[in-house]
């Protein structure tokens, strides 16, 4: 497994993280923001990919979640001074990527709304420091509802909004003491909702095939990082974030260039459904849609790994 680092930030929290892919420093670099809950081990999914296509990717993990401190309070648009002192940290000299997948979608987003006003010398992350964008299966804002959605997933943004308490302890019970007493439990049950096809048949079979079994390893530890921790806080604030306003809109936010910001989404995607992408597709101003029909949520993830990377690539050697 990739080794964990953590760097102290200015207010004395600890943000976890790992390099992976090809990761010399003088290389590209892309920041990996991991789904929900999740923390920075979902990376590994893109590393293979990333070496290939020489690109240093950067795993984080958010406020709460796989050895970050619990920030309270947080909002989303508190997250890209944390990308930036871990840019500074790693003293990168050259424009770099983000890559937000999931439930780190407005992550991105928020990272990229943060460099929009190019005469402001204030910004966190100038168009001169972050010059690529891309979302994989990414929730849309509260705007645009969260119909379509797996129940457990409405109910969690809804109740956070009241109760981050109640959300953690819901966590904890359906899936966080088996983290910490028995991670093959956990590892059965998320197994099961897989196999079972109740996420379509498309994410049945990427499960069940050896040759994504790493995929499926680096989820589980991303999850498991995620929750282990009783009573959830950092998921359960997650869940808040994501479930309230965002502070922008994404009609706020533009692409400049060709490929400078890609939307991926799979046609049958049942955790979050097409139409977010679609929407957000038409908000951003010149965002790109890359929409394989006959993905879902996972399949779209590990199918499309050298798709991403390589765009990300192409878009940052433009950039550079």
């Amino acid at each position: 497994m990739e080794e964990t680092k953590t760097i102290v930030l200015p207010d004395g929290r600890n943000l976890a993280y790992a390099v992976l892919g090809d990761t010399g420093d003088d290389k590209p670099t892309v920041f990996h923001f991991h789904g929900f809950p999740g923390s920075h081990h979902e990376a590994a999914i893109y590393a293979p990919a990333a070496a290939r296509h020489g690109i240093r990717l950067v795993g984080i993990s958010r406020p709460g979640s796989g050895g970050s401190t619990f920030q309270q309070n947080r909002r989303l648009l508190d997250w890209p001074a944390d990308v930036r002192a871990l840019a500074d940290h790693l003293c990168i000299k050259r424009p770099f990527g983000v890559l937000g997948i999931s439930g780190g979608g407005p992550y991105a987003w928020a990272c990229w709304r943060s460099g929009m006003d190019e005469q402001d010398p204030d910004a966190e992350l100038p168009r001169s420091m972050l010059a690529a964008c891309a979302v994989v299966g990414g929730i849309g804002p509260p705007s645009f509802g969260f119909g379509g959605m797996p129940m457990s997933s409405r109910a969690i943004f809804w109740l956070s909004q009241w109760s981050t308490a109640l959300v953690g302890a819901g966590f904890d019970y359906s899936m966080g003491k088996a983290a910490r007493d028995q991670p093959e439990q956990l590892a059965a049950s998320i197994d099961d909702m897989y196999l079972s096809g109740s996420r379509g048949e498309a994410d049945k079979e990427v499960w069940g095939r050896e040759e994504f079994a790493f995929c499926r390893q680096a989820l589980l530890e991303s999850l498991k990082a995620a929750i282990k921790d009783a009573g959830a806080p950092g998921p359960s604030w997650e869940a808040k974030v994501l479930g309230a306003p965002w502070g922008f809109e994404l009609n706020e936010l533009k692409a400049t260039s060709k490929g400078q910001v890609v939307i991926w989404h799979g046609g049958q995607d049942m955790n979050v459904p097409i139409e977010m992408a679609r929407k957000s597709a038409a908000l951003v101003q010149g965002a790109e849609s890359r929409i394989w029909d006959k993905e879902a949520h996972a399949s779209m993830i590990v199918r499309s790994t050298d798709h991403v990377i390589e765009a990300l690539a192409e878009g940052l050697t433009r950039e550079s």
